[in-house]
């Protein structure tokens, strides 16, 4: 019968990236979101915002928090396709 002794494992793919702990991510997911919501927070004051052909004088902290709904988005369907090329 075979022992497991340290460093007997074959090393893993070189070409795979290093994954971190999820709590690590969640911890970073947590401030990015404190960071995010002070600044809308700060930011109530009114705008005109123009995009295309739509033009409307909206509360800063909702087209920030619009922004950010979509940037997150974003991120999440290419980290999404990403990792399905990988296979």
């Amino acid at each position: 019968m075979h022992k497991h002794v340290e460093g007997d494992m074959p090393p893993g793919d070189p070409g795979e990236p290093i994954r971190g702990s999820s709590s690590g991510r969640w911890i970073a997911l947590a401030v990015v979101a404190a960071i995010t919501l002070v600044f809308v927070l700060q930011n109530r004051d009114r705008a005109n915002i123009d995009f295309f052909f739509w033009d409307a004088d909206v509360r800063i902290w909702f087209a920030l928090t619009l922004a950010a709904v979509l940037g997150f988005l974003a991120g999440f369907v290419t980290g999404r396709i990403t990792k399905g090329t990988r296979n």
